[in-house]
């Protein structure tokens, strides 16, 4: 009788757990967090088959329409009174009702832009852009740039190189975005790559900007062969010398570019 009892509250808990009646703002927004550009159309296209199958779920349903709008003033009013964080929790609470309105993804990315929580806002942007091809490009294109700086600035070089490499792809007639996918090759040391790539810009466009750049990797280049062929007293010399003289370099032709534009 005892293990049935067991049994049965094990059941009970298990049932709770898979129908909430209820849903924390914490839970959601963690639940928010965990959620990829996948799990979304997944999410999109489980929700059309709802709305297929049940008549009471369609987009023109005053109930549905309701709560998403509700949720979606509520969003509006906190980033008015800069409650960034409650405004994501509000979009994301119509999101879940209204998973296909473009708007409610761009309110709510504009709303991680000023949580500077870049890479969120790059992935309601890529949702934004699923459901409008092309119409926010612009607009990702300038948040995966703060991303990569970011990243850059923080010493994260290979993770600002998909950045910038993400801008590139979205804006391929601008050189820049692919110029600074070297200096972060560069600072990460991967300094074959950086030149594989960069004599392919050189060959494409050669610029003198470009041919300084190159000068100056094999000149980094140089100095880590001679440092790793040379006394070493202390076993961090080469990785200190290696990362400050790199990098300094790449942050002095990162704030040329954007001098420049």
């Amino acid at each position: 009788m005892e293990t049935s009892e067991k049994t049965n509250n094990q059941t009970h808990e298990a049932g709770q757990s898979l129908f909430p009646t209820a849903v924390s703002e914490e839970k959601l927004d963690e639940a928010r967090r965990k959620s990829t550009f996948s799990g979304f159309i997944k999410h999109l296209q489980a929700t059309r088959e709802i709305q297929l199958q049940r008549s009471d779920f369609q987009p023109g349903s005053i109930i549905v329409q309701s709560k998403a709008a509700e949720h979606d003033i509520k969003g509006k009013e906190a980033v008015e009174k800069s409650e960034f964080e409650k405004a994501v929790v509000c979009f994301s609470k119509a999101i879940v009702l209204r998973p296909e309105l473009v708007q409610l993804h761009v309110s709510q990315g504009e709303a991680y832009i000023q949580l500077c929580d870049f890479e969120s806002a790059a992935e309601c942007y890529k949702r934004a852009c699923f459901l409008e091809p092309g119409a926010y490009n612009a607009r990702l294109a300038f948040i995966y740039n703060q991303l990569g700086q970011y990243l850059f600035d923080g010493g994260l070089f290979l993770e600002a190189l998909q950045a910038f490499r993400n801008v590139a792809e979205l804006k391929p007639d601008d050189r820049t975005y692919r110029t600074r996918s070297l200096a972060c090759l560069t600072a990460a040391g991967r300094h074959a790559d950086c030149l594989n790539e960069l004599n392919g810009l050189i060959t494409e466009s050669p610029t003198a900007e470009l041919y300084v750049f190159r000068a100056r990797v094999h000149k980094v280049m140089n100095q880590v062969t001679k440092l790793q062929g040379g006394p070493q007293p202390k076993g961090s010399t080469l990785r200190v010398y290696r990362f400050y003289s790199v990098v300094t370099f790449c942050f002095r032709f990162i704030g040329h570019l954007n001098t420049a534009q």
